[in-house]
């Protein structure tokens, strides 16, 4: 009798975790990362637990129309109207929205005051980023996705109104200004501030269909006027037509400066072959000379970049994979490798192929080519490719850009990055993550996230300084986050 109660206590606990592990999205016993499993269990989900699944998924949808309806209640007429205004109006006053306290998972302690900001939201223009944030001697410069600046003086952080200036530049004179001031994913990539020069990345659109990255520079001797120019063009064109999918949005397009070079990342527009071609500029981190303006591959196999730093001689990036594999990785002695580091994409990820792109291929009868070109082998190393240091899987977070901290900002620095996340929704909340690295950048010796449920597309931690900015996207707004403890 006894037996029979421990054999059915262990039946009835092996079932709950099989129904469990089935029904889940982010835990398997048998490990998250296959997909043969994952195929065995969403055939085991779509047939003997049918009702409990759907059950399960209208839950999900339910909580993300309530997260949706929020930012539209957030993203009223009301910010349209101050984004009409932005455009005509020489100044503009920020209001002090709110600021509360937040714990982290590791409960460390931070502040942050929110402002809000005269742009569009992510979703209204749809998928242009909100804008992007660098510091400048005693002035914040922020530079919207579709190509406005302003400053505000960094004094002004904590008050209940800050006085926002419209700065005047030229970029209304070049040939990809119609397009980024339209709605849509052309924008805006980036913009860093270098040796009194600001640099901005920007997606062109040609009038024969050619797509192309593009820097521009202006000095900031006359911080109320910006004049840009050419700095560097990407010859190389894609095409649409040319490929069996090809995005706007997934450009790279970040820039650092490290020993006389502009570092820049250039995305594989989901074209898919170029990351793993040598004899192209996308899917690569790049160094460009400064004075001779001449490029070398100094990293390929990338799929969308959306975050660059440096610490010492090490670069960390942020990675966008497909449907999960987001990453982090580590790039040591980048200008002087022999051979060029390959990071595996689109041979390795961590992350599926979504639904719709197989669909899509299927329906072109491409399928076996995609698979070709794009197999996603489930580890890097094994095909002679560069591991991530970090990355995430099943689930994406949609990472973005990534920062070296300082000891003002965090007393306990050592090698400490932080990068904020786009994704927001019930399983995944828009986020920052702090990772602390070992001696020699080898492995995360501490991890800690903090929720904002704000989407980030951009953020700054300026040398020496206890704030962190923030370019926030779910309402287009500016934060400032301070660590209390």
């Amino acid at each position: 009798m006894k037996k029979i109660k421990i054999l059915s206590i262990l039946f009835l606990l092996f079932l709950c975790l099989g129904t469990y592990d089935i029904l889940s999205n982010t835990f398997s016993l048998f490990g998250t990362n296959s997909l043969h499993i994952n195929n065995i269990k969403n055939k085991i989900k779509n047939t003997v637990f049918y009702i409990p699944s759907q059950i399960k998924e209208n839950k999900r949808l339910n909580k993300l129309n309530k997260i949706y309806r929020s930012e539209i209640e957030n993203n009223t007429e009301n910010i349209q109207d101050l984004y009409n205004y932005s455009k005509v109006l020489s100044s503009f006053e920020l209001i002090k929205k709110s600021s509360k306290k937040l714990i982290s998972e590791n409960e460390n302690q931070y502040e942050i005051i929110f402002y809000n900001l005269p742009l569009l939201d992510y979703n209204t223009s749809k998928g242009k980023p909100v804008g992007y944030i660098e510091q400048h001697k005693d002035k914040i410069i922020i530079l919207s996705g579709d190509g406005q600046s302003f400053y505000f003086k960094e004094s002004d952080i904590g008050d209940s109104i800050i006085n926002l200036i419209k700065i005047n530049n030229n970029l209304k004179n070049f040939n990809f200004f119609k397009t980024i001031n339209e709605k849509g994913l052309i924008s805006i990539r980036d913009i860093e501030i270098y040796n009194e020069n600001l640099y901005i990345s920007v997606v062109n659109k040609k009038e024969n269909n050619c797509i192309q990255l593009q820097i521009y520079k202006s000095n900031l001797s006359q911080v109320n006027n910006l004049n840009f120019e050419i700095f560097y063009n990407l010859d190389e064109c894609l095409i649409k037509d040319d490929y069996l999918e090809m995005n706007l949005g997934q450009t790279g397009g970040r820039i650092i400066f490290h020993k006389n070079n502009l570092i820049f990342s250039t995305g594989g527009f989901r074209t898919r072959i170029k990351p793993q071609d040598d004899n192209s500029l996308y899917g690569k981190i790049l160094a460009i000379n400064l004075d001779t303006k001449k490029s070398k591959i100094i990293s390929k196999g990338h799929r969308n970049i959306q975050g660059l730093t440096i610490f010492k001689n090490i670069i960390i990036s942020t990675e966008h994979g497909p449907n999960g594999g987001d990453e982090v990785n580590i790039h040591k002695d980048i200008l002087s490798n022999q051979e060029i580091p390959n990071y595996g994409w689109p041979i390795s990820s961590y992350g599926e192929h979504y639904k719709t792109v197989i669909k899509n291929a299927k329906n072109l009868n491409r399928y076996e080519e995609l698979i070709k070109i794009a197999p996603l082998n489930k580890s890097h190393s094994k095909f002679g490719f560069i591991e991530p240091i970090r990355y995430f899987s099943p689930a994406s977070v949609a990472i973005s850009e990534i920062e070296v901290s300082n000891s003002n900002f965090n007393k306990n620095f050592i090698n400490d990055v932080y990068f904020g996340t786009l994704r927001n929704s019930p399983d995944k909340r828009a986020s920052i993550y702090h990772l602390k690295f070992d001696k020699e950048f080898n492995k995360i010796i501490f991890e800690d996230k903090i929720v904002l449920n704000h989407r980030v597309r951009d953020l700054k931690i300026p040398s020496e300084n206890d704030k962190m900015y923030l370019m926030l996207e779910t309402t287009p707004s500016l934060g400032v986050l301070k660590k209390i403890n």
